[in-house]
């Protein structure tokens, strides 16, 4: 179960305010605020009073929109916990009400453990062998030099620097693009406008643990350098420099996985999306040429 790192303030409505306004007067059109366990609680309550009841559910990641089949009330449902976190809502969480409920959007969870094994599945032996291959030129470096590190300060502090300025555009950048596009019915019942905010998330996330490998890295080699530990104990010298290099690779690999995962996911994503619509439009186009005859 996914939860938000961020307690929010919410004020909900109470199932005693509510029950008797839809029973009275369903077709009024009131909006309610509700934690999730109260809203099951309403929806079975109403379903053993009004006959032929349906929900319907569209699934926004860590909120719901739902409304009754026979009445003009909307609800926007939280799974909140007592202390306050916010946990993401899925299509599993409906098995109680699932026989009379419909539920559209982001179904199953998709947090960002789930993101790293989809992609390690797809790209995890590239990942693997640029990782080595990048691990193994920094040992030869670093044996070249007598030991020395202080050539991973330079790389990790560059590091920083283009992460940073990557960071900060691709946030601009997926910004901009969340504004500017809009997605039809149809893919948000399909979840996927969601997903791809999510995935724009996670890589994000990627790309900032790049940024704390490379200053964890930069911590290590300011220990070897300003404690002189060379001189005073070559094993613990060792096992450092190996920890500043397995650092210093890791985030060479995430930031580089990151640069050309973005190029193939934008362009296929803007390649499915417009792939779909022209070819519902042909469809159409054919159905309507097909009526005509």
């Amino acid at each position: 179960m996914m939860e938000s790192k961020v307690a929010q303030k919410i004020d909900f409505d109470k199932i005693e305010d509510i029950l008797p306004l839809i029973l009275k007067n369903p077709q009024n059109k009131y909006s309610f605020t509700l934690n999730f366990e109260d809203f099951i609680s309403i929806c079975i309550n109403l379903n053993n009073q009004i006959v032929d009841f349906h929900v319907f559910v569209v699934l926004n990641g860590n909120w719901a929109l739902a409304k009754f089949s026979k009445s003009g009330c909307v609800f926007r449902i939280f799974k909140k916990s007592k202390k306050g976190k916010i946990f993401r809502i899925a299509e599993d969480d409906f098995k109680v009400i699932k026989p009379f409920t419909e539920i559209h959007g982001l179904l199953s969870n998709f947090g960002y453990l789930d993101f790293l094994k989809e992609e390690l599945s797809i790209n995890g032996l590239q990942l693997i062998v640029f990782f080595i291959v990048c691990s193994l030129i920094f040992i030869i470096l670093w044996l070249k030099i007598f030991f020395s590190i202080s050539f991973l300060q330079t790389i990790n502090q560059s590091l920083i620097s283009i992460g940073a300025i990557f960071f900060s555009v691709y946030i601009l950048f997926t910004f901009s693009q969340t504004i500017g596009n809009k997605f039809s019915n149809i893919y948000y019942k399909k979840g996927i406008p969601q997903r791809y905010q999510l995935i724009d998330k996670y890589i994000t996330r990627t790309t900032s643990i790049s940024i704390w490998g490379s200053l964890l890295s930069l911590l290590v080699i300011d220990i070897l350098i300003k404690e002189n530990i060379l001189a005073c104990n070559l094993y613990a010298n060792t096992i450092l420099s190996y920890l500043a290099i397995f650092l210093s690779s890791t985030s060479v690999t995430i930031l580089v996985f990151s640069f050309f995962y973005i190029q193939d996911y934008y362009f296929n994503r803007i390649k499915n999306l417009s792939d779909s619509e022209i070819s519902m439009e042909i469809l159409v186009s054919l159905s309507e040429d097909e009526e005509k005859k």
